[in-house]
């Protein structure tokens, strides 16, 4: 009997984190759990919203270790999530006609342009201090603000015998128990339970006038990503686009990342419930009301991530599919991967990303662009040779992109299928090759040179960082580094990557 929302909605349903769900591709770093080549993809149905665990007493019950995890979440909550959101909140209500309006009437009598801007900053700051100050539409838009930290943690995955059905429990994860615990220490200490949130990672194929030249479009991730990243000088650290963790709130029928509802109880006393309920973490579902996530609302977010990092909008996209699901060894989370076909061609997209300003873009943030050819040549050497490592989870659209490529090519579907399944396990064996040798790099490259330990923590705002292999929270290009006969060290690039593969004339 194939799964059912029915049959994991009962109170009696398992509560590990997957069900009789085999890999399909295993690596050190990743694994892939439901692969489709279906043209419609894998459809996702949400079984039940499962309340959230109480997670200080978890914590707690860690001892020093948990103890030091509640303080630098209740650091970051207090310093840095609701500062962040009660500047957001502010800064909309001043553009807003009311505050236009006052602002004329100051500017009428005598302010200069100058002691308005002194105003609004100074305003800005009292309510930082006071945040009893904040008017209403300002607190409606904090706790907008807040929820968009809040991200979907999926539990009780089922994946049909086809592979193109995904049914799962969702449950509330705030984003700053993520930024804390996932390590894979925290997975063996059950940590990860409060804190696995679900991201998305997503290729996009350029349409060419000829298909046979089609390339793959991949995103340069660069230090302002919280992990997986590297120095802009160096090109950036390779990644998919349209990537992100979902937002709880985020729905088709509404603005991206805008909460359905937000109620009147939660307005009351918002600022409050954040420090005292579970150090941040509130055991409530959003509203009160069941948390859904659908295929098309997965969909929507990859396409609102690629508008925002590389200026593809969703009337550049023909096709786009849910081709893959898997989770993240390295930092633990689970990933949806989606396979987009773009109505552009590489030349275009290249144009539209060129016109996108940094400064205007969601949090000042815009990932570059680039290409390697969309065949399966070009896809094994970039993936199974590329020494700036992809974060793990995002080697899966790419994988999942040429897999289907290559599965429905001809008109002799078990052949093709039985080429696509070599294809993939040849993948499988040089990718997990590839990431055990860039451990042993990092390994002896600390070894050499026991400064940088120190150095790349300072850097990374960590009191401990993995000497033993690769560490996401560190920049690529601070840890992977090849030694020189001399015994110095230079580092790894993607630049320098792609240039040593051959792919830095389509880059």
């Amino acid at each position: 009997m194939e799964p059912s929302p029915e049959n994991i909605s009962q109170e009696t349903a398992p509560q590990s984190e997957y069900k009789d769900v085999e890999p399909l591709f295993s690596t050190r770093a990743f694994e892939i759990l439901a692969l489709s080549t279906a043209p419609e993809g894998i459809q996702i149905i949400t079984g039940k919203t499962l309340a959230r665990p109480n997670a200080k007493s978890m914590l707690l019950a860690q001892g020093p270790y948990g103890e030091n995890l509640i303080t630098k979440i209740s650091d970051d909550i207090k310093n840095k999530e609701v500062p962040r959101a009660i500047r957001e909140a502010v800064k909309k209500n001043l553009d807003s006609p009311e505050e236009k309006a006052r602002l004329e009437i100051l500017h009428s009598i005598g302010l200069t342009e100058d002691q308005l801007e002194e105003y609004q900053k100074r305003l800005i700051e009292e309510k930082l201090q006071n945040p009893s100050l904040l008017s209403a539409a300002e607190k409606t838009e904090y706790i907008r603000g807040m929820e968009r930290g809040q991200k979907i943690g999926m539990r009780n995955v089922v994946v049909s015998k086809d592979g193109n059905t995904l049914i799962a429990d969702i449950m509330k994860v705030p984003f700053v128990a993520h930024r804390h615990i996932r390590k894979p220490e925290d997975v063996t200490r059950g940590l990860i339970e409060i804190s696995n949130a679900t991201g998305v990672a997503a290729v996009l194929e350029t349409k060419e006038s000829d298909p046979s030249q089609n390339f793959f479009g991949l995103g340069r991730r660069f230090e302002n990503n919280g992990q997986y990243r590297a120095s802009r000088a160096s090109g950036g650290q390779p990644g998919a686009i349209g990537a992100g963790m979902i937002d709880l709130t985020f729905s088709r029928h509404t603005a991206p990342g805008e909460p359905e509802r937000i109620s009147n109880t939660k307005i009351l006393n918002a600022i409050d419930k954040e420090f005292g309920e579970e150090v941040g973490f509130s055991t409530q579902t959003s509203g009160g009301e069941n948390i859904r996530i659908t295929a098309d609302n997965i969909k929507d977010f990859a396409t609102h991530q690629m508008t925002v990092e590389v200026g593809a909008s969703e009337a550049d996209i023909e096709r786009m599919k849910i081709a893959c699901f898997g989770r993240d060894l390295v930092a633990p989370h689970n990933e949806i991967g989606v396979v987009a076909q773009s109505s552009k061609s590489r030349a275009e997209l290249l144009e539209i990303h060129s016109k996108m300003n940094p400064n205007t873009t969601e949090n000042n943030f815009s990932e570059g662009m680039f290409f390697i050819p969309a065949d399966k040549e070009s896809v094994g050497k970039f993936l199974t040779q590329c020494r700036s490592l992809l974060p793990p989870t995002h080697y899966m659209p790419l994988i999942a992109a040429m897999y289907e490529k290559i599965a429905t090519q001809g008109n002799e579907p078990a052949a093709d299928k039985a080429e696509a399944d070599a294809w993939k396990k040849e993948m499988e064996i040089g990718i997990d090759e590839n990431w055990k040798r860039i451990d042993e790099m990092v390994k002896q490259y600390y070894i050499d040179k026991p400064t940088a330990i120190e150095e790349n923590m300072l850097e990374s705002k960590r009191d401990s960082i993995n000497t033993e292999g690769y560490d996401p929270a560190v920049l690529s290009d601070r840890q992977i580094m090849e030694k020189q006969s001399d015994g110095s060290y230079i580092p790894i690039t993607l630049d320098g990557e792609l240039d040593l593969l051959g792919f830095s004339q389509t880059a």
